[in-house]
């Protein structure tokens, strides 16, 4: 969220939103992501928030990679099954068997880099641009791979996990995350079709 959306004078919230709110907490506490609820406890409160901190960050690193698969999916999709001027989604190109066949046996089965050499093939991508997805890719295949990323003989002479010479469980690590990420994602919305 932005600043000015966290200093906007808050609006009560709807019946709808307070069920999902609910659902948070309780998925939040099922799961021990419970952060706020830290001084609760009665020992362990720093492995605790440390923890939560590692668990927040590693799902922002998967949705970002994630999303980075989705645009390059999307660019691939556009060259084979055209959407029609103005129409945002593919719901309309599902109801195809070729369209399902070629995301489900195709793309479904083709790594993030692989996608990204086939949108290269399609058309150039800026060299920052693909040097952010491999980072990203690599970022994600770590933190996916092990449960102490920083022991991995790439990480271990720093003790931590960095990113773009940050660690990527501070605050600068996340930012720089997040700038790379906007940078790809400019850049390959620029290429979807529509």
């Amino acid at each position: 969220m932005s600043e000015t959306e966290l200093s906007a004078k808050p609006s009560s919230i709807t019946p709808s939103q307070r069920r999902l709110v609910s659902e948070i907490d309780a998925v939040a506490e099922a799961t021990g992501m419970d952060f706020w609820n830290a001084q609760n406890l009665a020992s362990g409160r720093t492995a605790f928030l440390q923890m939560a901190l590692r668990e927040f960050v590693n799902a922002r690193i998967i949705t970002r990679y994630t999303m980075i698969d989705e645009y390059l999916t999307m660019i691939i999709c556009d060259l084979y099954f055209r959407r029609r001027k103005g129409e945002k989604s593919y719901s309309r190109l599902w109801k195809s068997d070729a369209f399902r066949i070629f995301n489900h046996f195709l793309l479904d089965e083709a790594f993030t880099i692989n996608k990204m050499n086939m949108v290269k093939a399609i058309g150039p991508l800026p060299p920052e641009v693909e040097h952010i997805i491999n980072r990203v890719n690599a970022l994600r295949n770590v933190i996916a791979h092990s449960f102490f990323p920083e022991n991995r003989r790439k990480h271990m002479p720093a003790k931590m996990v960095l990113y773009d010479g940050s660690n990527i469980y501070s605050i600068d690590g996340v930012r720089k995350l997040e700038a790379d990420f906007q940078t790809v994602r400019a850049c390959l919305e620029e290429r979807l079709n529509p």
